[in-house]
């Protein structure tokens, strides 16, 4: 296993539907427009395809949203959303029918929603034309956001896997040693220490996700955006080995023989479905057209024969499914959700290194309970 780059995700809870508006070319240039909402609720830009997963999610009601309107919509437009090595949003037109007259696309960024902008990295105001190629994309902006990634190996310290159980109640006892115990309950403790992390993965002048940050920081990137976002209990979740399209990191690799949401396996195969629930599988090259776009699905459990995979299409058509012959990657993406131990971490202070301007802080856990 590679030399785990944790990264942590924090909720992001939308109190009211946000927005998306796009025009699309059915006989002209941009002539139907098309609206919708990703609805309120909470959610992690994760890139994974659950059902929590705010870019799944977006995708799929992007593509929704174009069903009602035939004679444009075929059942083979569709959109995908991942992040790139930047931890950026790529937004692609995918299917085959992105082509000739339909292949244009304009996305009226000032009528999204702030929130779901906030997430996604964008901050352009004004719209967005995709034209001059088949299945055209866009990335985003700014890193998203509600994200924080170790850039470099060896920036953790120490990290348990398994919680620590810790008792809550009262015990009295007698002279003679006889005891009485009553417990109220338990909580599952942890702790996340980071090493030599350089400045610009700390600090953010006071700035939290989405807000403007100086020079030298990168909107969104800083420790300080997650500690802002999470002081007042918001859950997040922290990965032991969260680094981005590295297909070196990858802990199997074989061929796909499969199809709709399952990888089939035999004695052969490189990996089991108990071995690697929790892991992402991923596929360099998922779609037809465009033939370089990316897909990642949550493994979500074992079958006798299968491996499970979260829904990973918003419409399950021959373009967009696990196809056989494609070749696959596991990672160690598996995650546990925390909030800050509050009273034992009551400010922002990461420690200075003297000269190489780095930083070390320990973060106290106490797993989420919901």
């Amino acid at each position: 296993m590679p030399i785990p780059r944790p990264k942590i995700l924090t909720r992001v809870t939308f109190s009211s539907p946000q927005a998306f508006d796009f025009d699309v070319s059915s006989t002209g240039a941009y002539d139907t427009n098309i609206t919708g909402t990703v609805a309120a609720g909470s959610y992690y830009v994760a890139w994974d395809a659950q059902d929590d997963d705010l870019l799944h999610v977006l995708a799929e009601q992007m593509t929704a949203a174009m069903v009602p309107l035939p004679p444009y919509y075929s059942g083979n437009e569709q959109f995908s959303i991942h992040i790139n090595s930047d931890h950026k949003i790529v937004l692609t037109c995918v299917g085959p029918d992105w082509t000739g007259t339909q292949r244009d696309m304009r996305i009226n960024w000032a009528n999204w929603g702030s929130d779901l902008k906030t997430a996604l990295g964008a901050t352009k105001t004004t719209s967005e034309e995709l034209t001059g190629s088949n299945n055209n994309s866009t990335t985003l902006d700014e890193k998203h956001g509600y994200g924080w990634y170790a850039t470099d190996d060896g920036l953790v310290e120490f990290y348990d896997w398994a919680d620590r159980n810790m008792r809550e109640g009262v015990q009295s006892m007698s002279v003679s040693g006889r005891q009485r115990g009553v417990e109220f309950g338990e909580r599952y403790m942890n702790e996340l220490r980071l090493r030599y992390l350089p400045a610009d993965l700390v600090w953010s002048n006071g700035a939290g996700y989405g807000e403007t940050e100086t020079y030298p920081r990168s909107v969104n990137q800083p420790l300080e955006c997650w500690w802002r976002a999470c002081r007042s209990g918001n859950p997040f979740r922290v990965y032991y080995d969260g680094a981005l399209l590295d297909t070196s990191r990858a802990n199997a690799v074989g061929t796909l023989s499969s199809s709709n949401n399952a990888i089939i396996h035999d004695s052969s195969s490189d990996f089991s479905g108990q071995k690697f629930t929790g892991s992402l599988a991923y596929v360099a090259d998922f779609f037809s057209a465009p033939s370089n776009v990316p897909m990642r699905a949550y493994i979500t459990g074992p079958g006798a024969t299968t491996t499970r995979l979260a829904t990973e299409a918003p419409h399950t058509v021959s373009d967009q499914i696990w196809t056989s012959g494609d070749t696959y990657q596991l990672f160690d993406h598996t995650y546990k959700t925390y909030q800050i131990d509050l009273d034992a971490m009551k400010e922002f202070a990461p420690r200075e290194i003297p000269v190489r301007d780095e930083y070390d802080i320990d973060i106290p856990l106490v797993r989420y309970v919901a």
